[in-house]
């Protein structure tokens, strides 16, 4: 269920008519034209959004929900699979899972290419998995 919420506010965040003219626009000058605006450089979103005082409103929304989006991820795994309870492997699945709705956006056009969602998706993943850490680490303490 989370995965297809994701899906839903990623991918399908456009209205389906918007989405499907963007696919069948899809061709290879629609594609270098996509690449042009993408962003390739670690950090160049973050802290233009940081820096700015262009809409500082929407500057903490995209950076807040970009990291709100990816918690349950590293907070739910440790929970339903026993193999996930390290680190390394939240990161490693919080970074693939992003890169396939980052690339999917490049793609299709359904949205931007933009690295630093791909850092900011998997830092929520991880503080998910700090605070699955933390209750595991409570409820320990309670039944010693």
């Amino acid at each position: 269920m989370y995965l297809l919420l994701l899906i839903k506010v990623i991918i399908l965040k456009y209205p389906i008519k918007a989405i499907i003219e963007a696919i069948e626009q899809t061709n290879i000058e629609n594609f270098k034209r996509r690449i042009l605006y993408s962003n390739f450089i670690p950090m160049k979103t973050i802290f233009y959004y940081l820096i700015s005082e262009d809409n500082i409103k929407i500057s903490k929304l995209n950076i807040g929900a970009n990291i709100i989006a990816f918690i349950p991820l590293g907070f739910i795994l440790p929970f339903l699979i026993e193999r996930l309870k390290k680190l390394s492997k939240i990161f490693i699945i919080a970074f693939i899972i992003s890169l396939i709705f980052e690339l999917i956006q490049l793609i299709t056009g359904i949205g931007v290419f933009d690295v630093d969602d791909l850092i900011l998706n998997v830092l929520g993943a991880i503080l998910g998995f700090g605070i699955y850490n933390m209750i595991k680490s409570l409820i320990i303490r309670k039944l010693n």
